[in-house]
């Protein structure tokens, strides 16, 4: 595995949410667990893109093809940059 840029922003992009919830949400043990659960996906299809497309690609046989591993990374960053903060805007509502 070779670490990148890209999957150093990654992190650095977590853990400043990780950091805002802290500070802003003043959330308990509880919310700071489903915070570190909500990171982890992304950050699993953006730091392993080839063990996960490697899993994906076999999970279901009826796939004729494995999904590209650079297809995956870009849903982790999609989930990180996208997904992550309009649920938590509109949670915080």
């Amino acid at each position: 595995m070779e670490i990148t840029p890209s999957k150093v922003f990654a992190l650095a992009i977590a853990l400043v949410y990780l950091a805002t919830s802290i500070v802003l949400g003043g959330w308990d043990t509880e919310g700071i667990a489903i915070v570190c659960l909500m990171l982890l996906l992304p950050q699993c299809f953006i730091w392993f893109p080839d063990f996960v497309h490697d899993r994906i690609g076999r999970a279901n046989t009826r796939f004729t093809s494995e999904t590209p591993a650079f297809m995956v990374e870009v849903v982790g960053w999609l989930w990180l940059v996208g997904y992550l903060p309009l649920l938590a805007y509109l949670l915080a509502r």
